[in-house]
């Protein structure tokens, strides 16, 4: 158990209705600071009330990222009508509303065995510079299968993405990986927007022979923003869970009992 676990199992019982034992468990909040501050070169002095300690947990436990795991466009199983052979780009539209972090690209698996002939490319783009915003990953082999199934997918170091317009796009389908299209009878990905971080705003396509920024429309046709099966991208949406737990747990030790203080404060 971590020093901040261990803090906030204290600050629990604290409120546990275990009243006798509270200033006990006030002393074990402070060598729990003690220990923290140790490791950085800072002494907690003894006249230290429990206000203090409790002002110097805020200061030491760090905002860490409890983080969930979302995967942004989850294909389904599609029969052959509904797929094609697109060797342009094709590109799924999102905007991003509160920052996540993008910590793996993927590609539509039409066999759903985990093989791609490849090479396919996949990007995600900043579609107002239009500047690729992670690295490129080229799919060519055999991959891990992801969601439902239907998709596979490569780590990356993990990049930030701001608040901001951007798109996934992906490059060179072919027979031997066929891409889905909802004017094909696809029902097209689900989406998935991490509880609101972003927000799935449409989709594009072009002919081009090259991976470029396709996320600018779908040249007269309409597109949904579930229009392909093609690009996917898993990410995270980070949150600071120690300081709300700690918020949580502070918030129920409001009233203490007298007696506890009277203790606790002797104990300082």
């Amino acid at each position: 158990m971590s020093v901040s676990q261990r803090i906030i199992w204290h600050l629990l019982f604290l409120r546990a209705g275990r009243h006798e034992m509270e200033a006990e468990l006030l002393i074990g909040v402070r060598t729990e600071v003690q220990l923290v501050m140790r490791k950085h070169g800072l002494t907690l002095l003894k006249s230290l009330c429990p206000l203090a300690i409790l002002a110097a947990i805020f200061g030491l436990i760090a905002v860490v990222p409890a983080q969930a795991d979302n995967l942004a466009y989850n294909d389904p199983s599609i029969s052959q009508s509904n797929s094609q052979a697109w060797t342009g780009n094709l590109a799924l539209d999102f905007t991003v509303n509160s920052s996540i972090n993008v910590t793996a690209l993927g590609v539509f698996n039409f066999w759903g065995n985990g093989v791609i002939t490849g090479p396919i490319e996949v990007v995600i783009y900043d579609t107002d510079t239009n500047a690729a915003v992670t690295p490129v990953m080229t799919f060519a082999g055999s991959y891990a299968l992801a969601g439902f199934g239907f998709d596979v997918l490569q780590t990356i170091t993990p990049v930030t993405l701001g608040p901001g317009h951007y798109a996934v796009d992906a490059y060179t389908f072919s027979a031997a990986d066929p891409d889905g299209n909802q004017n094909f009878g696809s029902p097209g990905p689900t989406l998935n927007n991490g509880g609101g971080a972003i927000t799935f705003t449409g989709s594009g396509f072009d002919g081009n022979h090259a991976l470029d920024d396709a996320g600018f429309g779908c040249e007269g046709y309409t597109c949904t923003p579930a229009q392909f099966d093609a690009g996917t991208f898993a990410f995270t949406v980070p949150e600071p869970s120690a300081v709300i737990l700690l918020l949580a747990f502070l918030a129920l030790m409001a009233p203490v009992g007298v007696l506890a203080r009277r203790k606790a404060r002797a104990n300082c």
